[in-house]
């Protein structure tokens, strides 16, 4: 067999430059089963069979099967093959202690976030959790932010679902090894892509000025650019938010019904990022308000919103919003109004598309372009929290015999970014995951406390709208 590798790409090679010890870029998924799909025959959680499954679904997983490299000459990773997967470490059996209930379950989590993978392995983990009251299991994924795929469905742990339950795991994938290239062959392709790369970097300019049919003109891609590029150099108040990490995570979550946010969408036409929006920026209000006694007058907080790819009425060169958060509004309406006046103006989709071409520029920029780049997003930061929607398929989803009930995101904190709001719109409704650091947010509950009332706040107002 020849010897194989690939580059990182630039989305990769930069989550992978902006993790820090401290602050370790993966991404948690936290998934309910009821146990009674996943026991074995003396009544515990079979991991044997999750493992076999894994097994089963690992072939078609190229990323999970790999592992970093360095270049000999620049500062950049390759992905090279794992001589082998140890699925015994890799998916990790745990018991919680009784009577499991939800902040034992939360805390757990709040550790398993705190730990950096083995970057010697790769990059991902499973943790099976049983013992959870009402005869629950959880599922908790661990990827890296590298490996975490945008549109959220090529990966852990998406890919060991099936649209039906079934008690077989399948037949393990048959996979071998490439080898890995040696220093010498490294170098040699180095050398060739340097001496290539003004060739690559005329081809993306031309790409860029000269739009294919159906595409912006320049005019207009000179205009996004510029929109995106003026919203990154915007800096906004200092806030609770904008702080240095330690190494500990404290996690939480809460749910808004499905019937509640449809309520919500039906009176007020509202996409589920508005939904979002307008709860987190009422969720913040109360808690900057009346838990920090942060006065709201003159507080300028703004949240980076990346757009999924696959929610209904997403355009594919826009990548995200950088969205300044109405936190003085008290009204629910008008605060959605707000929102909307700022994520559906011209200069929203001006700045998403800009964001989008800057991305598909960064595809060939050099080392140093690129880390001049991570450099400046460690020092300051034009917004102060993520607040991210992912959307899931509607379709019942199957782990073995056992249907999926809900689905928790956890997403990366970092330094100046010490919290992030994720969220997941699926069947069950709109699930809300909390991630922040340990000493910064020990009132982190009172956060999910204050969205929960700002959740229900928008739908009395739907509600009372719809009576009228």
């Amino acid at each position: 067999m020849h010897a194989d590798y690939r580059h990182l790409s630039p989305r990769e090679q930069g989550f992978l430059n902006l993790e820090h010890p401290d602050a370790p870029l993966h991404v948690l998924r936290v998934q309910l089963f009821p146990a009674a799909g996943l026991s074995d025959d003396s009544g515990g959680v079979a991991v044997t069979r999750v493992r076999e499954r894994v097994a089963a679904r690992i072939g078609d997983l190229g990323r999970y099967r790999q592992v970093l490299a360095d270049l000999p000459l620049e500062t950049r990773a390759i992905w090279v093959d794992a001589n082998e997967i140890d699925l015994d470490l890799h998916v990790r059996h745990v018991r919680l202690p009784r009577p499991g209930d939800e902040r034992q379950l939360k805390r757990l989590i709040g550790r398993i976030a705190s730990t950096p993978l083995d970057p010697a392995r790769p990059l991902w983990e499973l943790w099976v959790i049983e013992g959870l009251e009402n005869a629950r299991v959880a599922l908790v994924s661990k990827v890296h932010a590298c490996l975490d795929d945008p549109e959220h469905r090529l990966g852990l742990p998406y890919a060991l679902l099936a649209s039906t339950p079934s008690d077989k795991a399948g037949p393990p994938a048959h996979w071998r090894p490439h080898p890995r290239p040696s220093r010498i062959e490294l170098a040699v392709d180095e050398l060739q892509e340097l001496a290539q790369l003004p060739a690559s970097w005329w081809d993306q300019l031309r790409q860029l000025v000269v739009p294919a049919d159906g595409d912006p003109g320049l005019g207009e891609r000179v205009r996004a650019v510029s929109q995106a590029v003026a919203t990154g150099l915007r800096v906004g108040s200092e806030s609770p938010f904008d702080r240095r990490v330690g190494s500990l995570r404290r996690t939480d979550w809460t749910r808004m019904d499905r019937e509640a946010v449809d309520s919500v969408v039906r009176c007020f036409g509202a996409t589920v990022e508005e939904i979002a929006l307008t709860c987190a920026t009422g969720g913040l209000a109360r808690f900057l308000e009346n838990t920090r006694g942060i006065p709201l007058a003159g507080l300028d907080l703004s949240a980076l919103v990346p757009l999924d790819p696959v929610a209904e009425g997403a355009r594919e060169d826009e990548l995200a919003w950088i969205v300044e958060l109405p936190l003085s509004e008290q009204d629910p309406a008008q605060r959605l109004e707000l929102i909307r006046q700022r994520t559906r103006s011209p200069e929203a989709h001006q700045q998403a598309r800009g964001a989008g071409l800057l991305a598909r520029l960064g595809a060939q920029a050099p080392g140093a372009i690129y880390s001049l780049a991570e450099r400046i997003l460690r020092s300051r930061h034009p917004f102060s929290l993520v607040v991210a929607t992912e959307h899931s398929t509607s379709e019942p989803r199957y782990l073995l015999e056992a249907q999926l009930e809900q689905t928790i995101p956890v997403e990366p904190v970092t330094h100046g970014l010490a919290l992030c709001i994720s969220l997941v719109y699926g069947p069950g409704g709109l699930s809300w995951g909390f991630n922040a650091d340990w000493d910064g947010f020990p009132d982190l509950h009172e956060l999910v406390l204050a969205t929960e009332e700002a959740c229900a706040e928008f739908v009395l107002a739907a509600r009372g709208r719809s009576s009228q």
